[in-house]
């Protein structure tokens, strides 16, 4: 099984900080999926919502909300990827 080129240069770009995910990238390990699949599971506590509208930081929580977006967005195509490799 090999990645494709722009799926692995989406991940790296989306979780430039993560660089034991960009190796399993690299080395088309499948436990990318389980990462991929938990960042787009996260949730921003109510309570965090309520602070940064109350302090003015919604910008904030928009950027955290659309990674949150494109985890899911890049779990979806993980999966496309890995159910259309021969078996």
């Amino acid at each position: 099984m090999e990645y494709p080129q722009e799926f692995i240069d989406n991940v790296k770009a989306l979780l430039p900080e993560q660089k034991d995910l960009h190796e399993a990238l690299d080395n088309n390990n499948r436990y990318i999926g389980g990462r991929l699949e938990a960042a787009s599971k996260e949730n921003i506590p109510p309570l965090e919502i309520v602070k940064a509208i109350e302090q003015g930081e919604i910008q904030d929580l928009q950027h955290r909300a659309e990674q949150i977006i494109k985890c899911k967005k890049l779990y979806h195509k993980w999966l496309e990827i890995i159910n259309n490799q021969p078996s």
